[in-house]
């Protein structure tokens, strides 16, 4: 849960950070979710975390917000130093 705790204060800072500049966009978030499993045969729990982004608005907005989330957050070929 470790990803999780220090996404809650990150997603908390970029809500702050970026109000003004998604203020009029359609959709907006980024969001980390988990998906937990326990395996009883060997008694051990898995877990993998998915970071789900929707940006929907003028694309001059979109492509703003997009390079703040991903300069906090990464990309596909940047994770900075999130494990998802």
């Amino acid at each position: 849960m470790t990803e999780a705790d220090k996404f809650r204060e990150t997603g908390k800072q970029m809500q702050i950070d970026m109000k003004k500049d998604a203020t009029g966009m359609m959709r907006n978030f980024c969001v980390l979710t988990i998906d937990a499993s326990f395996n009883p045969k060997t008694e051990a729990w898995s877990c993998e975390y998915l970071n789900h982004r929707v940006l929907v608005g003028p694309e001059a907005k979109v492509d703003t917000v997009k390079g703040k989330i991903e300069a906090v957050m990464g990309s596909d070929t940047d994770k900075k130093d999130w494990t998802f």
